[in-house]
C-alpha cells in the first residue's frame, strides 16, 4: 500500500511534505521483526527527510540493512532480469550458481555481516590483549612503587636517627667548647690580675729606692752610674702592664 498525502483535486496550496508508507506481509517472517506487518514510512518535507518502521523512528541506515536481510539489496540486479540473462544463469556454473543464489536470497549480507563482525572481534581481542599487557605493567609497577615506598619509609627513619645522633655529637662538642672558652678566660683574668699586683709591687720597690737614695747626701758617681744600668735593665726585664 502506497498512500501520498491527499488527492490532488482537494490541493489549495503546494506540498511542502510527502509522505510514502508501504506495508509488508510478513506472515513468512521473511522480515526478522516477529510481526505479521512490517510499515515502512519515509517522510520528505522542505527541511527533513525522515525514516520510520512500525511507526518508530529510523535512520536510513537501519531501514536499508532491514531491507538487505529480506533479500531487497540496492546492489542485487536481479529485480529486472534483462534478456539473454536467463540463458547465461542456465549455462552457469555450480559456483556461479551458488553465488547468484546467496545473493538473490540475501545471504550476502549476513557474510558481510560475519566477515564484519569477526574483524570487529580481532580488534577487540587485539584491544583486550594490549588492556591485559597494560594492566599487567601497571601491577608491575605498583609492586616496584610499594617497593618504593617502603625503602623510602625506611630511609626516612635512618635519617632521622642520623639528625638526631648528628645533634647529640654538636650538642656535646658545643658543651665542650664553652667549657675549653670558660678556661681559656679564667685563665686570662687570672693572668691580668697577676700582671696588676706585679705591676704593684715594682712600684713599691721603685719608691723605696727612691727613698733611700735621697737619704743619702752624697753618692759616689760610680755607684750612681751603676744604679741606673741596674734600673734601666729592671725596666727592661719587668713584665709589661696591660695596656702597654
Amino acid at each position: 500500500m502506497v498512500s501520498i498525502g491527499p488527492p490532488f483535486g482537494i490541493l489549495k496550496q503546494p506540498f511542502t511534505r510527502v509522505l510514502v508508507e508501504i506495508v509488508f506481509d510478513n506472515s513468512d517472517n521473511r522480515f526478522p521483526t516477529g510481526r505479521d506487518e512490517v510499515i515502512l514510512r519515509r517522510t520528505i518535507g522542505v527541511k527533513k527527510d525522515d525514516y520510520s518502521l512500525d511507526k518508530k523512528s529510523a535512520n536510513k541506515a537501519d531501514v536499508m540493512n532491514l531491507l538487505e536481510s529480506a533479500g531487497f539489496s540496492k546492489s542485487n540486479p536481479y529485480y529486472i532480469v534483462p534478456q539473454g540473462r536467463i540463458t547465461a544463469l542456465t549455462n552457469a556454473k555450480d559456483h556461479e550458481r551458488l553465488a547468484l543464489l546467496k545473493e538473490v536470497a540475501g545471504t550476502k549480507v549476513y557474510e558481510q555481516r560475519r566477515a564484519e563482525s569477526l574483524r570487529i572481534m580481532s580488534e577487540t581481542d587485539a584491544k583486550r590483549n594490549k588492556i591485559a599487557e597494560l594492566l599487567e605493567y601497571i601491577e608491575n609497577r605498583l609492586t616496584e612503587l610499594e617497593e618504593e615506598k617502603e625503602e623510602l619509609k625506611e630511609f626516612q627513619e635512618k635519617d632521622k636517627e642520623r639528625r638526631c645522633l648528628e645533634y647529640a655529637m654538636y650538642q656535646s662538642e658545643l658543651a665542650d667548647i664553652t667549657h675549653a672558652l670558660d678556661d681559656i678566660e679564667e685563665s686570662r683574668r687570672d693572668d691580668l690580675h697577676n700582671a696588676n699586683e706585679r705591676q704593684v709591687v715594682y712600684n713599691n720597690r721603685e719608691k723605696e729606692i727612691q727613698v733611700c737614695l735621697s737619704s743619702i747626701p752624697m753618692v759616689p758617681p760610680l755607684l750612681t752610674q751603676m744604679y741606673l744600668e741596674s734600673r734601666a735593665e729592671d725596666h727592661r726585664n719587668a713584665p709589661c702592664p696591660p695596656g702597654c
